[in-house]
């Protein structure tokens, strides 16, 4: 049966998902630069609510999962391949800084432990490595979401129970900042994001059936999107209710963005995808190196640090993506034995 072109397959958000990665590990790099005291003219106001890359992170996470339960053999072989690809990088790259850190008296032994066990966000608030801490979070739970949401072939009974898995989540952060406010304080920049986990839960198993939705998706995708840059650019509005509000913005985008890649695939722009599949391929170590470059850049452990200054900090992120490069073909090659 022929595909109709006029629709919008859901297998685009797999084909460019190294695309969309890599377009959104640069929008939350650059968007770190709040934290040197960077500011940007009304032209780069996008870069303000860059952090929405996380929702975009979060949404193709869940729909990735998807295809890697379907290729192992038993729950054990999942949760070891997942972790690996999360722990790995995370204790090759923070490893050194970490023990810098205990060897200079900054972090005590429990704290090191914690650190390496990925428990320290959960336990203190250290927002370090916090999406790491919670992609493995989402690691852990996802076979249970799948379950739930997949029990039986009813796309609408799938789409109800999604939602009331959704309200549950956000009714169990509420709970928490009610009841336990120092927990909330400490973690809610990662389970605010939940949902938008559960969200690409729900749509891995039609992305990997290759559903197809409305020719109108893209451009419902587009106003969505335009409509929450605005708000969030614009609109002031208490913390949680605005965490809660990416997944408005995020999910539309990352739509949008995998037909604005397969579009530059077709009209001969492909070297934009190269670039960004290229990136894409190493979110995590970029992640991981961005993070610990940027916080010894503040503390002039380089000697270097210019507060406000832009060339200096995109000088800094190039030299990130250097490192972080080296770093992701020794993850590679260590990942390759523990998992052949």
């Amino acid at each position: 049966m022929k595909r109709d072109v006029k629709k919008f397959s859901l297998s685009l958000l797999s084909k460019y998902r190294n695309e969309i990665y890599g377009f959104s590990i640069l929008w939350i790099m650059l968007f770190h630069s709040y934290l040197c005291e960077i500011t940007w003219n009304s032209v780069f106001r996008v870069i303000k609510i860059g952090n929405m890359g996380c929702e975009i992170f979060l949404l193709l996470s869940g729909i990735s999962l998807y295809f890697a339960f379907a290729k192992v053999d038993n729950l054990l072989q999942f949760y070891q391949r997942r972790l690996m690809r999360a722990l790995i990088p995370t204790w090759l790259i923070s490893a050194v800084y970490w023990i810098y850190e205990f060897a200079s008296g900054q972090c005590a032994f429990r704290d090191l432990i914690l650190r390496f066990t990925t428990l320290n966000f959960w336990v203190t608030g250290n927002q370090q490595i916090w999406f790491i801490c919670l992609i493995i979070l989402s690691y852990l739970l996802y076979p249970m979401l799948n379950q739930i949401i997949f029990r039986d072939d009813n796309t609408r009974k799938q789409i109800l129970r999604t939602i009331v898995i959704c309200v549950i989540e956000v009714i169990t952060v509420l709970i928490i900042r009610s009841v336990m406010p120092a927990l909330y304080s400490n973690s809610e920049i990662a389970l605010t994001r939940m949902p938008v986990f559960t969200c690409g839960v729900f749509f891995g198993k039609h992305v990997f059936e290759k559903r197809e939705l409305s020719k109108w998706i893209p451009l419902l995708s587009l106003i969505c999107t335009v409509i929450s840059f605005l708000i969030l650019s614009n609109v002031s509005m208490p913390g949680i209710i605005r965490r809660y509000f990416y997944i408005f913005g995020g999910v539309p985008l990352t739509f949008l963005l995998a037909r604005i890649f397969e579009i530059t695939d077709r009209i001969h722009l492909s070297g934009i995808n190269r670039i960004l599949r290229f990136f894409g391929g190493m979110t995590i170590e970029l992640y991981l190196v961005h993070i610990i470059v940027i916080t010894l850049y503040r503390t002039s452990a380089f000697g270097i640090y210019t507060e406000g200054k832009k060339s200096s900090y995109l000088i800094l992120l190039c030299v990130c993506v250097g490192i972080a490069y080296i770093a992701s073909r020794i993850d590679r090659v260590i990942l390759k034995r523990l998992m052949p």
